[in-house]
């Protein structure tokens, strides 16, 4: 190569350094593409050997965090994407095809309810929702007609918990999948493939990631169909960054603790707003008062995980006020982070649904979501009991 001052510039760096040691950290591989020594080096990578091309197809931080977060979850395989949503639609995709129906739980995430509802019925999927806690119901709303089975571990924002093992059961008997949201789990709290789930999937936007500072998803499963879902990743363009994918391998590395102390912080504040004389009701599986609270216990392995809800006495008014009077915990519309923070989902994720709708789950004027943090559990209900 010329040593023409412009060509050093343009090609600084490009002599690969052969390190005889590992770095402790894994590096950041942020290029788009990879370069090939001639055509033979393509048929290798492309026919044998395997590598990467180019990042919308596969990154060495996307693989390294796929991998790792399988492990955790007793997969075989796991596939990040760009978002949550991301993943939930490459995991339905993958599965369903034109004429096909959904069984889906009717408290889904607002932006899983958009997908099943709108987008998947235009293209002519069959959607029907039903209350997974009520088996009954489940029973009866399950056929050969249904290639899926959706649902969450824990609903947003009433917490509800439904027997997994119990559906797996139901779905097997009509040869149908089962898609499992963790997201207000995670692996820490809960291991959907322990039970029998077919596919599992995550916002690491949220607990795995934990510091609110990466967008990112991911699908877990057998190898064949994660297969599958990659190419959807890649057809949609939905694949995840190098450094994204790094930030949050680096943010999963401390999921255990960060959640031991969540959970341990949760459902003290549970306990304290159950007797708080402002509040009406507490949301939380780790309360005996809890609907779901023995199938929680029967299937949590580490606590009940750090979502729970509240309904204020006093309504919007009360809900306005109890919010204007916090001072360290934040009004954010996300959750999962290191800090405590707040939800009013009738102004926020559930604002389009029909009052009458969101009476019927449960989901009135009054109702707050929190998500709780890492903070000392004391200052948490410090700052809740002030503005009570």
């Amino acid at each position: 190569m010329s040593n023409d001052f412009d060509i050093l510039a343009i090609h600084a760096g490009k002599d690969n350094k052969v390190l005889n040691t590992r770095p402790e950290v894994p590096p950041i591989y942020q290029t788009s593409v990879y370069a090939f020594e001639d055509i033979a080096h393509v048929d290798r990578v492309l026919e044998s050997e395997g590598g990467y091309i180019y990042s919308r197809y596969g990154n060495p931080n996307r693989d390294m965090l796929g991998e790792s977060i399988a492990k955790l979850a007793k997969a075989d395989m796991g596939v990040t994407t760009a978002s949550g949503m991301g993943a939930i639609a490459a995991s339905i995709l993958a599965v369903i095809k034109k004429g096909d129906k959904i069984l889906a739980s009717h408290e889904v995430y607002g932006g899983t309810y958009t997908l099943l509802a709108k987008d998947l019925a235009e293209i002519g999927i069959e959607v029907v929702f039903v209350d997974m806690t009520d088996l009954e119901k489940v029973r009866e709303a399950i056929d050969e007609n249904a290639s899926l089975v959706y649902l969450e571990t824990i609903t947003n924002p009433t917490m509800k918990v439904c027997d997994q093992k119990a559906i797996v059961e139901l779905a097997k008997q009509n040869n149908a999948k089962v898609i499992v949201d963790n997201t207000f789990a995670s692996p820490y709290v809960y291991r959907p493939m322990e039970v029998g789930v077919d596919i599992v999937v995550h916002s690491l936007t949220k607990y795995i990631n934990g510091h609110s500072d990466v967008t990112a998803g991911v699908v877990l499963g057998e190898k064949e169909f994660c297969n599958v879902v990659n190419e959807k990743v890649k057809s949609y363009g939905a694949s995840l960054g190098p450094f994204d994918a790094w930030l949050t391998l680096r943010g999963l590395k401390t999921l255990p603790l960060r959640m031991e102390r969540i959970c341990s912080n949760a459902l003290e504040v549970a306990k304290f707003l159950e007797n708080h004389p402002n509040v009406n009701y507490v949301n939380y599986p780790g309360l005996a008062s809890h609907p779901q609270s023995q199938t929680a216990k029967k299937q949590f392995l580490n606590g009940f995980g750090g979502m729970l809800s509240f309904e204020l006495k006093g309504g919007l008014n009360g809900a306005e006020e109890f919010i204007q009077n916090l001072s360290m915990i934040e009004y954010v519309p996300s959750l999962a982070g290191l800090t405590t923070t707040l939800l009013h989902p009738v102004s926020t994720s559930h604002r389009p649904m029909p009052k009458s709708e969101r009476e019927t789950l449960g989901i009135g004027d009054g109702l707050i979501r929190l998500s709780i943090g890492i903070e000392p559990a004391k200052d948490i209900i410090n700052d809740l009991n002030s503005a009570l």
